[in-house]
């Protein structure tokens, strides 16, 4: 009698454990409109790279950002592009980095190869625009968000997308 017991204890917690939901599964996503962030550069992080540092609001004018406490900024997606080099046929390459007062790490790397057109002296050619690069990324507040490249060029455009989320 006890083993039967045993079995049907044993039965019971393999069927309870596909029934009840292990940890939190919900789908990360904005909770209202006002939730959503489209960001744009203004001045530079200590790296040298462009701080993604004024907002977008609907109506096409920017504003001064930053994270507000208690809440975190999820980056869905970045992008980049019309980067000025300095020579022809060159990998160009940028970085999404998240920095601070004491760090700085790289947190997403995009790049295409340019191709050997002719510029303005004393830069070689210009590369087209980059794709949008996805993957989501938690930024807490008080940490900068910046778009570097990799060459010696610059781009004339950065752009991050992302929503604001309750920190939990």
């Amino acid at each position: 009698m006890a083993h039967r017991m045993l079995v049907s204890i044993a039965v019971l917690l393999a069927v309870s454990m596909l029934i009840v939901p292990h940890g939190v599964s919900a789908a990360v996503g904005p909770e209202k409109p006002s939730d959503l962030v489209t960001l744009i550069p203004q001045g530079f992080c200590p790296s040298g790279a462009f701080n993604m540092t004024r907002r977008v609001l609907p109506d096409g004018s920017d504003i001064p950002f930053s994270i507000p406490p208690g809440r975190v900024l999820v980056i869905a997606d970045w992008q980049w592009g019309n980067i000025v080099t300095l020579k022809a046929d060159a990998w160009e390459g940028a970085r999404l980095q998240l920095e601070t007062a004491t760090t700085q790490v790289t947190v997403g790397v995009a790049g295409n190869a340019t191709p050997g057109v002719a510029g303005t002296p004393p830069f070689n050619q210009t590369t087209s625009n980059n794709a949008s690069i996805v993957g989501m990324v938690v930024v807490q507040p008080g940490v900068r968000i910046c778009i570097a490249t990799e060459t010696r060029g610059f781009p004339d455009f950065a752009v991050v997308h992302g929503f604001l989320a309750k920190d939990e």
